[in-house]
């Protein structure tokens, strides 16, 4: 919560807007992003990748889909709703103990050149900088490019492996706050 900006700077936010281009690895593809997020658990994410077409994933605190080109409209049911609801959580740093009320201090390991604190929560490992205390990774996502935005260190790139070194690559452009 520190590392982030303290307690009072997160709970002072209560949505986000985020831009930026993506790259999806696997198939060479750019292309550009946006991320819209509302406290308590609504999100939206929407893709627009040249030579595939617009891909939104929402969940809208109480449905989770995803609208893609190539696969048509897939509504989100069982364990796949719960991870989409968990992954829509908005501002998790001030709400850990909410919403993962059961953490487990795995112990040190060494991510990269950084040394970091494993901690499973939820569905994933979670790994925090030992110093400085930052989310350097959670589950196959590696977060990098943090950056101070209305008083909170948020990562302006982050890296989702999916398979064998393919992916998913976000590199924000832009974070606002507070945006209706």
């Amino acid at each position: 919560i520190e590392a982030s900006g303290g307690l009072l700077a997160l709970k002072k936010i209560t949505s986000r807007v985020s831009r930026g281009t993506v790259e999806l690895t696997s198939l060479g593809l750019t292309g550009t992003v946006e991320f819209f997020e509302q406290a308590p658990n609504r999100s939206s994410e929407i893709i627009n990748a040249p030579g595939i077409g617009v891909m939104q994933r929402t969940f809208d605190g109480t449905r989770g889909w995803l609208q893609d080109p190539l696969q048509g409209f897939i509504r989100f049911t069982g364990m796949g709703l719960e991870i989409v609801k968990d992954e829509a959580a908005f501002n998790k740093q001030a709400r850990l103990k909410e919403l993962y009320p059961a953490p487990v201090l795995m112990g040190k390991e060494k991510l990269g050149a950084n040394e970091v604190y494993v901690v499973r929560m939820g569905f994933e490992k979670w790994y925090f900088a030992v110093e400085g205390g930052l989310l350097l990774r959670r589950g196959n996502t590696y977060y990098e490019d943090y950056r101070e935005v209305d008083g909170l260190k948020l990562p302006f790139k982050s890296r989702e492996e999916v398979f064998a070194g393919s992916g998913i690559v976000y590199q924000l452009t832009e974070i606002k706050h507070n945006v209706k």
